[in-house]
């Protein structure tokens, strides 16, 4: 399978919780000022949840991070696939894939116990009707057979205003692997938890996620801070060298 090599040279981005006012903002200017401190992490954890939507301004590179994070599971034989919403709604699931990628999607779904991990890229460049939105939703659900249980779901969009009850209502996570949700609307039960093993105590990890990608400018801000910290012991190391 030739896929572009996005992965030689890739730099880690972090990814941040989104706090209740930054995922009901839709001013791009202070979305991401808002974003909860709740901690970075990278896509390890991100993926341990569910169902992830990713809300970043346009060009910080959302789109990049998805098909990179899909080809190192694919290169690593995980059934994992990208998709362009935009196409999705136009096209079955089954007609988007390569060969090679329809026969390891056959395979996941015969496997009855692998997890698969789907990205769909993007919400607002759609540029269509909710009713469309929602075909696109209905293709997939149908092309999964059942396995809702059994996969990942990434979506991408930029910070506008999306109904995603029908995330919730056409891609839900099986009851046996949710909490009941406070209500019908994505973001309350965004902060679910998966249960963990006796009463009374659950994980940290939620089932639904909310989060932004960090942009590129805070993300070498902390790189140059870490850099700044070690020289003194680079140059430390180098008069030690050279006696």
């Amino acid at each position: 399978m030739d896929f572009p090599d996005l992965t030689s040279h890739r730099t880690h981005r972090s990814f941040e919780e989104l706090s209740d006012d930054a995922f009901n903002s839709f001013d791009p200017v202070s979305f991401q000022s808002r974003a909860a401190s709740f901690g970075r992490f990278g896509w390890d954890e991100l993926l341990k949840s569910d169902r992830v939507l990713i809300v970043s301004e346009a060009g910080a590179g959302k789109t990049y991070e998805c098909r990179a994070e899909q080809l190192t599971k694919w290169n690593a034989g995980e059934a994992a696939f990208y998709l362009d919403l935009a196409q999705l709604c136009q096209n079955q699931f089954r007609e988007l894939l390569l060969v090679e990628e329809e026969l390891r999607f056959d395979a996941w779904l015969a496997s009855q116990s692998d997890m698969a991990t789907i990205f769909l890229d993007s919400i607002d460049e759609l540029k269509l009707t909710l009713g469309s939105f929602e075909v696109a939703l209905k293709r997939l659900n149908k092309a999964l057979m059942g396995q809702l249980g059994r996969v990942r779901i990434v979506i991408t969009t930029r910070p506008i205003p999306i109904d995603y009850r029908l995330v919730q209502q056409l891609l839900p996570v099986p009851k046996k692997r949710e909490l009941t949700p406070s209500s019908a609307n994505f973001a309350d039960i965004a902060m679910s938890t998966h249960n963990s093993e006796g009463k009374g105590k659950e994980t940290t990890v939620p089932i639904w996620r909310n989060v932004t990608l960090l942009r590129w400018s805070i993300f070498s801000g902390h790189l140059n801070r870490c850099f700044s910290g070690c020289l003194p012991l680079i140059l430390i190391g180098r008069q030690i060298a050279q006696g």
